[in-house]
């Protein structure tokens, strides 16, 4: 259940950062959406009598560390989706945890079996399909190329935007 409703939040987020793209740019968007984040974690933590800041500088880097590297992803993600179809968008982002393994086996030393090698293949593959590069596929049709014009912009933002979620989840 709780899986369930996170997804639809998350959808739900993507769609409403995809109609106010119309309106604010993707940085505003993640800046409001960072604000009420803030505010919300701001009265949890006082509510449980928790700290806002860690106890030692070393994680406060690394906290602005990973905020700065989240900042960059949600920026290339929020541009992405204004830049293509929403539904692409969202199937896009979902690579994020082939990233996430990929960086793991790489640098943390993590496993990376037959199961793990064929799903990150079946992912890329759907990135393909979903990306339609005209090399492979030819010209969209030209209704489709007049209301995303920026679409391979946005494919790449939103990738380069799930590799960077990926970074953030191994640190």
């Amino acid at each position: 259940v709780y899986v369930f409703i996170s997804e639809m939040s998350y959808v739900f987020g993507h769609a409403l950062a995809q109609s106010l793209s119309k309106h604010l740019t993707p940085v505003q968007i993640i800046y409001f959406g960072g604000l009420q984040v803030a505010v919300m974690n701001f009265f949890i933590l006082r509510n449980q009598g928790q700290s806002t800041y860690a106890k030692t500088p070393k994680i406060n880097k690394l906290l602005l560390f990973r905020g700065f590297f989240g900042f960059t992803g949600s920026v290339c993600v929020n541009t992405g989706i204004a830049l293509m179809p929403l539904s692409e968008s969202i199937v896009l982002q979902m690579t994020i945890p082939v990233f996430t393994g990929l960086l793991a086996f790489c640098f943390l030393g993590e496993k990376y079996d037959r199961t793990l090698i064929m799903t990150t293949i079946f992912s890329f593959i759907g990135v393909i399909l979903i990306s339609k590069p005209e090399v492979l596929f030819g010209a969209g049709s030209d209704a489709e190329a007049a209301a995303y014009p920026y679409r391979g912009l946005g494919v790449i933002l939103t990738l380069i935007g799930s590799f960077i979620t990926g970074v953030i989840q191994i640190t």
